[in-house]
């Protein structure tokens, strides 16, 4: 089979995957930004409890979608045997608590956490038990998983397409043979990778033989302030593996660790850009750079940069007079050798939407087998986006105030979103 075809299989069997609800199961879909646990999500469910919790508890099997919005993961939170957490549409989940997917039960496919082209998962330490991740990318502009201290591996499936920045440890002293990392991404540690001579070899061995696997570089020092190895009985299970390509000095953090950037229309019609870093090395300032075809930027604003911290960083600037219709934004990183970096390109529409005038009605929602779109605003081509930002549908020009019937047969069941011009609305297929 070719390479790249079953590249794309697999990208498929994890996106598409859907195994039975379980029983009290919750959907928890964000509706703004916010905090993980305040009532940011619209939520849905036939179980009682779905109707009492506004928003998720500590641990549960619940399904998460956060679909371009930023969520502050302000506590802890374990994803049981069945849940999933699905982050797209460049949206993330920042903060200072503690990740765990997976309790060591069921399959790892039925325990999953995935993360779109430029969207962010980035948490103080991530456990990984008996479940799958996917960081999915585009050519330009990767997925993001990142930790402040370790990340965990325990009977784990990593798909790496993107970007994985462990900022303590890769501890894989507890796995064994039971983990598996493939993909054409990378993963970096700034600590060491714990589980003895060869624990990366194990690691990526159980790849399929056409699959690539990631490259990955370790500093081969274990990190201060971040816990010790978690398990493993083996003698050395507990230091660090020496045998990686790129382990030692060389393997070095990037100046700037930019884990977002986000682009939000005010209601004055401003543009709001925030972005953050994870640490940064010798860096000067940012340059944000607005363009209207997406080809030619300029610099509009420029922001002087921490320097130097091992710390968060969160930057802000409010573009006040953005041109009407597609507004393209960058940021250009320039450290203090003159150096450069560019981030991905964030795109938003400023044109001005009527609530009353201008809108994409669907129903019945949540639908089975087909739906009917009316679009209330200027025609405009339909498209159907999965949670990984892939077209699954198209439809021609709408015209205004007809209604259109659009198929939906041999979709998995799950959550979308379909757009027609500037308008947008998710749809659930079951």
């Amino acid at each position: 089979m070719n390479k790249l075809l079953y590249f794309y299989l697999l990208l498929a069997a994890f996106s598409t995957f859907s195994g039975p609800k379980a029983m009290g199961q919750c959907t928890y879909t964000a509706r703004r930004s916010g905090n993980f646990f305040s009532a940011i999500w619209d939520v849905t469910g036939t179980s009682p409890a779905c109707r009492n919790r506004p928003f998720p508890a500590a641990s549960g099997s619940d399904i998460i979608i956060i679909d371009g919005f930023n969520v502050n993961l302000n506590q802890d939170y374990e994803v049981e045997n069945g849940g999933s957490i699905t982050v797209s549409s460049n949206g993330s989940l920042v903060g200072s608590g503690r990740l765990t997917v997976g309790n060591g039960l069921g399959s790892q496919s039925a325990t999953q956490l995935m993360i779109a082209p430029g969207s962010t998962v980035d948490a103080q330490q991530i456990v990984v038990q008996n479940a799958t991740v996917l960081v999915d990318a585009t050519s330009t502009n990767p997925g993001t998983l990142a930790t402040s201290c370790n990340l965990v591996l325990l009977s784990a499936s990593i798909l790496d397409n993107g970007i994985i920045a462990v900022r303590g440890n890769l501890d894989l002293s507890g796995g064994g043979n039971t983990n598996t990392l493939c993909g054409s991404g990378q993963l970096t540690a700034q600590g060491c990778v714990l589980g003895g001579t060869g624990a990366v070899a194990r690691l990526t061995q159980n790849c399929v033989s056409i699959l690539p696997t990631p490259s990955i570089c370790a500093r081969g020092i274990p990190a201060t302030g971040c816990p010790g190895a978690s398990g493993g009985t083996a003698p050395g299970a507990g230091s660090c593996d020496l045998n990686i390509p790129g382990t030692g000095q060389n393997c070095r953090p990037l100046p700037v660790e930019l884990i977002l950037f986000t682009a939000t229309l005010a209601p004055s019609r401003a543009v709001a850009l925030r972005w953050i870093t994870a640490s940064e090395q010798n860096s000067a300032s940012f340059a944000v750079e607005r363009s209207a075809d997406g080809v030619t930027f300029r610099a509009i604003h420029t922001v002087p940069a921490a320097g130097n911290t091992s710390s968060r960083t969160t930057y802000a600037w409010v573009d006040e007079h953005p041109p009407l219709g597609l507004a393209y934004y960058r940021l250009r990183q320039i450290d203090v050798d003159g150096s450069t970096a560019f981030s991905a390109i964030r795109t938003l529409s400023t044109a001005p939407v009527s609530a009353v005038h201008h809108q994409l009605l669907i129903y019945p929602n949540p639908a089975h087998g087909a739906a009917r779109v009316v679009l209330q605003g200027p025609a405009a081509p339909l498209q159907v986006y999965d949670a990984f930002g892939r077209v699954v549908r198209t439809q021609p020009s709408l015209a205004p105030g007809i209604e259109t019937v659009l198929p939906l047969e041999g979709l998995p069941t799950g959550f979308y979103v379909v757009r027609c011009g500037a308008l947008r609305q998710r749809l659930t297929v079951q």
